[in-house]
Order: structure tokens, then C-alpha cells, then sequence
């Protein structure tokens, strides 16, 4: 599962190769899945229940990127052997609202889950009742993973809190649950003077306490006498004692001046700091933690004894343009001292865009912000000029362009459905040629007329040709006489390639499709 794709089941053999079981298309994930395995036994194929909030869509009628949305809540059904998607239902949250999220299992068996905007919690409305039956089936289940080597805390500490819940009769019933607590080792927690012990489930990974340090000393690890302990990867499976390893602590202070409040922190002296939420300020952007001139980053800067660190400041503006006459251009959020970034690019017709100036000073996306305020940028404007443009067959188009202009001549598409049909039927005539050019550059709109030239040879001489293009959804017709065996026509066309593509025609024997 990830961003927007599907939910996939695979198969691990094993020899640890793996292949694909299923995988569910209507349910496109972004958070990661939920399992119910307190269903499972050998009748029903070891079933178990998997809990998915899908990555979201638009609600019907919006716009693909409108914040409008919402995201379905499935939950599937899979066993062993089991080669498609099992759907047993899917809902939509009473309030929509896009989500991220993965859904959490309550002790009491409710489904928790938040959207973008609220916290759901799903199930029965009256507490779920478990029986004597279905704690000791629970039990079994977890003493069978347990002598596989796949003992599960989460699973065990959810059956004492249902075998809890039991009346004193119920509670005599779970004939199985002394071997529950062979389960079970103690492990013992020694910081100074103080020892905590804690029951944990054997062959099981544990989690550190939260330890109350002594003042002026730092937590850097849990000892067992013989290494330090991996709360990742170690697992307990006996009893055990770990003892918390203190080295002195150099303490790390913050003033955010002006900003959101951050909690000091302790640090191992001479090691990186640890990780520092970043403090917040309307109308700034946070630009890092400072001593004097010296900046320290968490995670990455060494701290050597206590230390006050106090936020730079970085003011935010809104810079705008004046486009002198070219198209729309909405004002940007800018930073001081940091690079503007991406500028809007806009066209006017005519004219080749020179790019963004304050006074003589041009402004590209990896130019610095030195101002506290907001600032105008000015659109500054060349003027284009006649140009000609050749395909390098004799045929060529004339119109105001720059020099960088560019020209595609080629035969369109001229099937069912294609822009040549209605000019055939205005020109009452289905066999003509059909040519399509499309002009490239700044400044070229389909406000411009374009002059095409071809060869068409002396013979035609005098002759006046209908030369038909598409134009504002209709046909347009430009009757020309030829001279001096050359068609000259000024044709119009539509906004399209990053400037003005033309489809014309006219009847066929002229010769113009070998200058295509």
C-alpha cells in the first residue's frame, strides 16, 4: 500500500520468496492497515479482519484539486489460501473530509480512526460482551504464536483486559488461563536508588519506562551487564534486569523572541542534540537557532555544556507585479533573505517577455529578498518583429514574431471527429489536402494573422483558389489568386503548442503536399 495505490496482499513462502495473492483496485491507500486477529482459527482458514481508510477523492462535481473531499472506511476479510479481495463492507464517515490516517483497536473492540477534521470511533453502542469462550479461545491462540516464536504483547495484554471484564463465575471457566501467565517474565528497571518491575510477555520486544532522571545527568541507554540493550530489536525471554546509563547532561534552552514557546531539552554533553520542534511566528518565517552568530541545528549540531539558543526571525511580504499590459499575474509570498523562488510566467501579444525588474534589477527565481516589505515587480517587454519562418521545403510563414520562434508543418489527423470535417462540409467537398501549422514563441496569440506561402507552380498562375481554415468553432474561407507560381494567403488560428496552430485545406492538385 502508499500513496494512492491499492491495497495488495502477498504471499511469503517459506523460502521467503514472495508472490501476489490479490490486490483490492477499488481501494486506493494512504495509511497503513489494521488487523484483527482474535477471529482466527483453523476452521475458518486463520481469517482475519484488516481495517483500511482509503488515500480520499473529490466529492462528486468538484474539481480534481479542491479540498473537498472524502475517504471510505473498508474492512476486509482474508485467510489462508485466499486469492481475491474479500470486501465484507465499506462506509462513508458521517462527516467527509479527506484522511491520512490508519485506524487504532480500542480494549473494548471499537475502531478509532480521525479524518482531516474529526475523530470516529465504530461499533456496537452498548460495551461488547466477551464470554468465558471466547477469552479461553483467545488464550489458545496466543499460546499457539507463543510456541512459534511470535509472541505478541498487544494480543495478550488485550485478553486480560476482556478476562477482567469477567464476573468471578465467568473467570473460573477460562480453564487455561494459568498457562497464560507462564508467558509472562519480570523485567526490573534499575535508575539510582529506584527499581521498577514490569511483567512482559517472553520472546516479546519491551518498551523503555519513562524514568525520572536525576538532575543534571542524561538517559543514553539501558545496560545488562554484559552490552546495552536494543529496545528495537533485543527481546526478553527470561527474566531480566537493565540499568539505566546516565552520563552528564548539558541543558538546552530556547527563547523563540516572539515566537511559539519551546521546551528545553537535556543533552549528553558532547553529543547532537536532539530533535527541537521548530517554533512558530504570524508574518515570519523561522530561520533557525542561534548563539551569537553561530547557528545549531537539532540532530545535526554537537552541544559541548548549557547553552542558550534564541530563533532568527525571517519577515514575511507579499510581492506583487505589474505586467504592463500583459496577462494576470497574482501577488507571491516572499521571505527576507531567502531566494524569491518560482515567478509567474505571463504573455502579451507582440511582445517577448524579458522577465521581472525592481528599477534595473532583474529578479529570477534564485534571487535573494532583501527587503522587509513588500515590493512591485515590472514586467519588461520587447517588441516582435516581422519574421519569417521556413520549413526547409519551400514553404513559409510570415507574421510579427520573435526570433526564437519556432515551426511545425505537418498533415493532421483527418478522421471522424477531427477539426477537417467541418471544412469539408463547408467547402461541399471531401477530397481535399490538409495541412496543420503550429507557431511557437512568446508573444503569438491567435489575435495574429500569419502569412503562409507554397509553391504551387506557374501553371496555376491566375487561378483563384478557396483555401478553408477552422477558426472560433467555425470554418472561415480566403479566396487568393495565384501569382508568380506562388499561393500567398494570411490564414488565423487557435491558441495551441505554446502559441497558434492553424488547420486549413483546399481542393487537391495543387501541389502543396510536397512542401509538407
Amino acid at each position: 500500500m502508499g500513496t494512492a495505490e491499492p491495497f495488495t496482499v502477498i504471499n511469503i513462502a517459506g523460502d521467503g520468496t514472495m508472490s501476489l495473492a490479490y490486490r483490492a483496485d477499488s481501494l486506493k491507500t494512504k495509511g497503513t492497515a489494521s488487523i484483527t486477529t482474535a477471529y482466527a482459527t483453523a476452521n475458518n482458514g486463520y481469517a482475519v479482519y484488516i481495517y483500511l481508510i482509503e488515500y480520499g477523492k473529490v466529492l462528486p462535481g468538484e474539481d480534481s484539486d479542491s479540498p473537498i473531499g472524502t475517504a471510505d472506511i473498508f474492512v476486509l476479510r482474508d485467510s489462508v489460501g485466499q486469492t481475491n479481495a474479500d470486501i465484507v463492507f465499506r462506509l462513508t464517515p458521517s462527516v467527509p473530509q479527506f484522511a491520512y490516517q490508519s485506524f487504532t483497536v480500542s480494549p473494548e473492540g471499537y475502531l478509532l480512526v480521525r479524518n482531516d477534521s474529526t475523530l470516529f470511533c465504530y461499533g456496537p453502542r452498548t460495551p461488547v460482551g466477551y464470554t468465558h469462550s471466547d477469552v479461553e479461545n483467545a488464550i489458545d491462540l496466543a499460546l499457539s504464536f507463543a510456541s512459534k516464536g511470535s509472541a505478541n504483547s498487544a494480543q495478550v495484554k488485550k485478553i486480560e483486559e476482556r478476562y477482567a471484564a469477567l464476573n468471578t463465575s465467568d473467570k473460573s471457566k477460562v480453564s487455561n488461563y494459568d498457562r497464560l501467565q507462564d508467558l509472562y517474565c519480570n523485567v526490573t528497571f534499575v535508575i539510582g536508588s529506584e527499581r521498577v518491575t514490569e511483567k512482559a510477555v517472553k520472546g516479546s520486544i519491551i518498551s523503555a519506562p519513562n524514568a525520572e532522571v536525576p538532575n543534571g545527568k542524561t538517559l543514553v541507554g539501558w545496560g545488562t551487564g554484559s552490552g546495552t540493550w536494543k529496545f528495537a530489536t533485543d527481546k526478553a525471554n527470561g527474566d531480566l534486569t537493565l540499568t539505566a546509563i546516565l552520563e552528564d547532561a548539558a541543558t538546552v534552552s530556547f527563547n523563540s523572541a516572539g515566537g511559539s514557546s519551546v521546551n528545553s531539552i537535556s543533552v549528553k554533553k558532547g553529543s547532537v542534540m536532539g530533535y527541537v520542534k521548530d517554533p512558530e511566528r504570524s508574518g515570519y518565517t523561522f530561520g533557525g537557532w542561534f548563539s551569537g552568530n553561530t547557528r545549531y541545528t537539532p540532530q545535526y549540531s554537537v552541544v559541548s555544556s548549557s547553552i542558550t539558543l534564541t530563533a532568527k526571525w525571517l519577515k514575511n511580504s507579499m510581492m506583487s507585479f505589474d505586467t504592463d499590459g500583459g496577462s494576470s499575474a497574482g501577488a507571491i509570498n516572499v521571505t527576507y533573505s531567502k531566494a524569491v523562488g518560482t515567478l509567474p510566467m505571463i504573455s502579451k501579444s507582440g511582445y517577448r517577455f524579458e522577465g521581472w525588474y525592481y528599477n534595473e534589477t532583474k529578479y529570477t527565481e534564485s534571487t535573494i529578498y532583501s527587503y522587509e516589505s513588500g515590493i512591485t515587480l515590472k514586467a519588461k517587454w520587447s517588441q516582435n518583429t516581422s519574421t519569417v519562418l521556413n520549413n526547409g521545403k519551400g514553404m513559409t510563414v510570415t507574421g510579427t514574431m520573435p526570433d526564437s520562434a519556432s515551426i511545425n508543418i505537418r498533415v493532421p489527423y483527418t478522421g471522424p471527429g477531427s477539426l477537417t470535417e467541418p471544412i469539408k462540409a463547408a467547402a461541399g467537398n471531401s477530397d481535399m489536402d490538409f495541412v496543420m501549422i503550429t507557431i511557437s514563441g512568446d508573444g503569438i496569440d491567435k489575435s495574429q494573422g500569419f502569412e503562409m506561402s507554397v509553391p504551387v507552380g506557374s501553371g496555376n498562375n491566375g487561378k483563384t483558389i478557396d483555401v478553408y481554415y477552422y477558426l472560433d468553432s467555425g470554418v472561415k474561407k480566403a479566396s487568393v489568386t495565384v501569382s508568380g507560381g506562388v499561393l500567398k494567403v494570411t490564414l488565423y488560428g487557435e491558441s495551441g503548442g505554446g502559441g497558434v496552430q492553424i488547420i486549413f485545406g483546399l481542393a487537391k492538385g495543387t501541389g502543396i503536399m510536397s512542401h509538407v
